[in-house]
C-alpha cells in the first residue's frame, strides 16, 4: 500500500492530479515490466522528482536497499513539470539472487564437514552464475553473428561438438530424468570446453570487449583460473580460502562488464 504522505508529496512536487500521479506510477511499473510493486514504484517516482525518501521508508531496511538499488540509474530521471517524450530510456533492472536457507542433520557427519557445506552453499552460485552467463553471451553472440545456425563441428570445434551431442544422446537413456539443455546445446558443453569455443571464436567475440578493462584473454585465462575450483566444488569438497576469494574476484568482474556487453549485443 502507498504510503498517504509520500503520494501527497509526490503530488505537489509534480504539480499533478491524484489519478495523474498514479498513472506516472503505473508507468514506472511498465519501465520494470510489472516486476515491482505500486509502493516500490511510488518510491522510485518519489526518488526522481528529487525527494527524499528515507523519512517515508522507515526502518524497513530490506526495502531501503531495494529502492535505492532500483533508482540508482538517475539518468531515467524526467524534470518535474516537463512533458514526457513518447521515447523512454528502458530501465535496467537489477537481478538479485536470495536463497533460503537448507536446514540438513547428519549424525554421522563431523561438525567440519557441515560447517564446510555450509561456507561453499555460498559459493556454488557464484560459479553456476558464472558459467551459465557465459554460456548465455556465447549464445546471444552465435545467435546474432550466425543467423543461419552455428551448432556445427566447425564453429564449436570437434571436441566440445562431439562430447555435447554425447551427453545429449545418453542423457536420452534416462527417461525419467530431467533434461540438462534448457536453451541450446552449449547447456551440454562444459566450462573448461567453453573456452575452447571461445578461442576458436576470437574474431567476432573480440569486437564486443573493444575499450572494455579485460578482455576476451582475461576471460579465457579466467575461466581457467575457476575450473579446477569448480570441479572441487563439483565433487562435494571445500574450497581454500584463497580458492574462494580468487573465485569472488573473477565473478565480481565479469559481471561488472556484462551491461556493456549487453549494451553491445542490442546494437
Amino acid at each position: 500500500m502507498i504510503d498517504k504522505n509520500l503520494l501527497d508529496a509526490i503530488q505537489k512536487k509534480r504539480n499533478t492530479s491524484v489519478q495523474a500521479t498514479y498513472n506516472a506510477i503505473n508507468g514506472i511499473r511498465k519501465e520494470f515490466d510489472s516486476w515491482i510493486s505500486k509502493e516500490e514504484a511510488a518510491f522510485i517516482l518519489a526518488s526522481r522528482n528529487g525527494i527524499d525518501v528515507h523519512k517515508y521508508l522507515k526502518d524497513d531496511h530490506e526495502l531501503q536497499k531495494k529502492i535505492f538499488e532500483l533508482a540508482r540509474d538517475r539518468s531515467s530521471t524526467k524534470p518535474s513539470g516537463k512533458k514526457e517524450t513518447s521515447t523512454k530510456r528502458k530501465t535496467t533492472v537489477q537481478k538479485i539472487l536470495k536463497i533460503k536457507e537448507t536446514t540438513v542433520s547428519d549424525p554421522l557427519l563431523p561438525n567440519r564437514i557441515l560447517n564446510d557445506a555450509k561456507a561453499m552453499s555460498e559459493i556454488y552460485p557464484l560459479i553456476y552464475v558464472f558459467e551459465n552467463s557465459i554460456r548465455n553471451f556465447l549464445r546471444l553472440v552465435f545467435d546474432k553473428e550466425y543467423p543461419d545456425g552455428w551448432w556445427s563441428e566447425n564453429r564449436i570445434t570437434n571436441t566440445p561438438f562431439r562430447n555435447a551431442n554425447s551427453r545429449k544422446t545418453k542423457e536420452g537413456e534416462n527417461l525419467w530424468h530431467g533434461k540438462r539443455g534448457q536453451s541450446s546445446m552449449l547447456d551440454y558443453v562444459d566450462l573448461d570446453e567453453l573456452e575452447a569455443i571461445i578461442y576458436r571464436n576470437t574474431q567476432v567475440l573480440t569486437p564486443y570487449f573493444k575499450n572494455l578493462p579485460h578482455q576476451l584473454d582475461w576471460l579465457r585465462i579466467k575461466i581457467k583460473e575457476i575450473y579446477p575450483s569448480r570441479n572441487i566444488l563439483a565433487h562435494n569438497n571445500p574450497l581454500s580460502k584463497n580458492d574462494i576469494d580468487r573465485i569472488k574476484v573473477i565473478c565480481r568482474d565479469w559481471n561488472s562488464q556484462l551491461p556493456v556487453l549487453k549494451e553491445k549485443l542490442n546494437k
